[in-house]
């Protein structure tokens, strides 16, 4: 038996010896082996045999990727057209209009000119403003700075307040000179001013803030009716001393004002009258109607 055993030692000793000293792979890992036991030993493997079979490997699969051809793309299976239907024509929708104020400025009125002649007359200035005029105009060469003139209209207040009556009659004469002028311009001016003339003064006053102008009620007194006999009664009545004497008498009713008193001692005394005595009142009533009468129909006519 030990003669066989060392029979095939002898064989296989010269290959186990080169095997031996070449370096080899176990289990993916390379060593040097320089013992191994001829039982226990594991399956060996040279180097350079695992890199050409890596090699090997790698060619292969790049060979079966080259000639491997390519699979079209699957289509989608097309959409069935559908059929086509004829639409019935729609209306253009308008536009929602925008609310709030506009992005642009709105454009401003034009205001109408109005030429200085076509302006109502101004009212004249009262004495101490003549007065005071006439002063700083005799002293203004004295005052050469604002406190001077401050100065100067202050010793005017004092000389006007040391005035006597007499001293300030001349300026009140001068005062109602030119308000009896500015009267009689004031009725010529209502009386040719037209209504759109008007009219635009009112709309440049507007626009420059100030308050409107209105028709006086004097200017109105020829489209007014005629006072009755009564009233003219009345109204002379008011200025009768009797009335004043009324008037003094105060009362300590609120509601019993002395404008109702007088009314109603003016409407006994009026019954108390005679055919005679209301004579003059109807006769001027008569006149001042038929006048009205015939202004009433010139105007018609025209």
């Amino acid at each position: 038996m030990f003669s066989l055993l060392t029979r095939r030692l002898g064989y296989r000793l010269p290959t186990l010896i080169n095997r031996t000293v070449l370096p080899i792979v176990v289990n993916g890992s390379t060593s040097a082996v320089t013992r191994r036991t001829f039982l226990t030993t594991a399956r060996l493997q040279a180097p350079a045999t695992v890199a050409k079979s890596k090699a090997t490997t790698k060619a292969k699969a790049t060979t079966r990727a080259k000639a491997a051809p390519k699979k079209p793309a699957a289509k989608k299976p097309a959409a069935k057209a559908k059929r086509a239907v004829a639409k019935t024509p729609t209306r253009a929708k308008a536009a929602p209009k925008k609310r709030g104020r506009p992005l642009t400025k709105p454009k401003p009125k034009a205001v109408p000119k109005v030429p200085k002649s076509g302006l109502p007359p101004t009212r004249p200035v009262n004495a101490y403003i003549l007065f005071h005029t006439k002063f700083v105009n005799g002293q203004k060469e004295n005052a050469k700075s604002l406190e001077d003139v401050q100065a100067l209209s202050r010793n005017a207040g004092a000389v006007w307040r040391s005035y006597s009556a007499e001293e300030k009659q001349p300026f009140i004469d001068e005062q109602e000179a030119l308000k009896a002028e500015y009267l009689k311009k004031q009725a010529e001016y209502w009386e040719n001013a037209t209504p759109g003339l008007i009219s635009a003064i009112n709309k440049r006053r507007k626009h420059e803030g100030k308050v409107k102008i209105h028709r006086p009620r004097q200017s109105q007194s020829s489209n007014r009716k005629p006072l009755t006999s009564f009233l003219r009664f009345v109204q002379e009545f008011r200025q009768s001393p009797d009335a004043a004497a009324i008037r003094s008498i105060g009362s300590g009713n609120r509601a019993d004002c002395a404008t109702a008193r007088i009314a109603a001692e003016a409407g006994k005394r009026w019954r108390a009258l005679s055919d005679a005595d209301k004579a003059p009142y109807v006769q001027a009533f008569e006149e001042d109607q038929r006048e009205w009468r015939r202004n009433q129909s010139a105007k018609e006519s025209a």
